[in-house]
């Protein structure tokens, strides 16, 4: 189907009552990029406007013990529905800017368009996942409903919000590669989004904190500079919605941030820091977290150096250590060759209490 520049939903949301986990399901299993936004954003209008009560019940509902709440959590699918185009291959097989094919800013766009996509899948399957199976299988038919298991709504408020900010994003920019001639699925993409996305299938503080504290995160360091990029190839539309989509991820983070203390709290982790840095060690993709860092964004939701400088360090310790072994075992007259530049990654990185080399205004 065609995205017109209005990116308001196509379906009615007043075509039924609050159904979120339902819809949850429908949107994941939906492959169609354009259908699935739009499904996403009348579900979001949806329980937007629910009265707060009807939200209530709705949850209580789902997480009472009955075949109906068996049969939803029998159909969270592992993984989400996708168009036979973009191609799915290994990060390390992902064409660079100069042998995409393609403009530079349809590279670019393309990149983008695909983390939003899978960031509508994210919230829908986070919410999905977490609020049917925050509570374990009943150990009999009566078993006591105990409400302190359920998310409230304010969690759901806070991630649909999320979720129509994403779709709304990927249709801005589905729209913006049509008017330059071109569409999702040119060009390959990469599945490591969704890689750490099961990888925390079962935690909800591990979950919030690659989805948010990680990947989110990483969208406050690249956006300031892909805009700034996109003005110096004149293309002053792309960098508008680029600017847009970065400005709207600080929120995401916040919320990242308050619920990753509130799943903390859940499961009585005493140090978040430490338990996020443990997490990102574990699961995290590398280059998510090397510098540099938009610090001043990212303290604005708390999230403040030493939560992640640590792990940067510890990261290109390792980077630096499988480039050595690289080289071992390279002939001596390419392993005597300069490296390539490394402009991005620091040789010596400063210590978290100083991590004045991760600039904010780094190109």
């Amino acid at each position: 189907p065609q995205c017109s520049h209005n990116t308001a939903p196509s379906v009615d949301p007043r075509s039924s009552a609050v159904s979120l986990f339902d819809d949850a399901v429908d949107i994941l299993t939906t492959s169609d990029p354009i259908l699935k936004a739009e499904k996403s954003r009348a579900a979001c209008q949806r329980w937007q406007t629910a009265q707060e009560f009807d939200k209530q019940r709705h949850i209580e509902q789902v997480h009472r013990h009955n075949p109906r709440n068996t049969d939803l959590r029998a159909r969270i699918p592992r993984s989400p529905s996708r168009p036979d185009k973009p191609t799915l291959v290994p990060s390390t097989k992902m064409p660079n800017v100069k042998s995409c094919g393609t403009s530079a800013a349809v590279f670019f766009l393309h990149a983008v368009a695909h983390v939003e996509l899978n960031a509508i899948d994210l919230c829908w399957d986070t919410m999905l996942r977490f609020g049917v199976e925050s509570l374990p299988p009943p150990p009999s038919p009566s078993s006591l409903w105990d409400s302190t298991k359920q998310l409230p709504v304010a969690f759901f408020d806070d991630f649909v919000s999320v979720a129509d900010d994403e779709s709304r994003h990927y249709m801005m920019l589905d729209t913006r590669l049509k008017e330059l001639g071109s569409s999702y699925g040119v060009h390959p993409a990469h599945e490591l989004i969704w890689q750490s996305a099961d990888r925390s299938r079962d935690s909800l503080s591990a979950r919030l904190a690659l989805g948010q504290l990680v990947q989110e995160a990483r969208g406050l360091d690249a956006g300031p500079r892909l805009v700034s990029r996109l003005h110096g190839m004149k293309d002053g539309e792309s960098a508008r919605i680029i600017d847009v989509i970065a400005t709207e991820e600080v929120d995401h983070v916040r919320i990242g941030m308050r619920w990753f203390l509130y799943a903390c709290e859940k499961e009585r982790v005493n140090d978040p820091i430490a338990h996020f840095q443990r997490i990102a060690l574990a699961h995290a993709n590398a280059g998510a977290l090397f510098p540099p860092f938009n610090e001043d964004a990212r303290a604005s939701v708390g999230l403040m150096p030493q939560w992640y400088w640590p792990v940067a360090q510890q990261m290109l310790a390792l980077s630096q250590q499988h480039r050595n072994q690289h080289q071992q075992h390279q002939p001596q007259k390419q392993r005597n060759s300069p490296p390539p530049p490394t402009s991005a990654i620091p040789c010596e990185s400063p210590s978290p209490a100083s991590p004045a080399s991760s600039s904010s205004s780094s190109p």
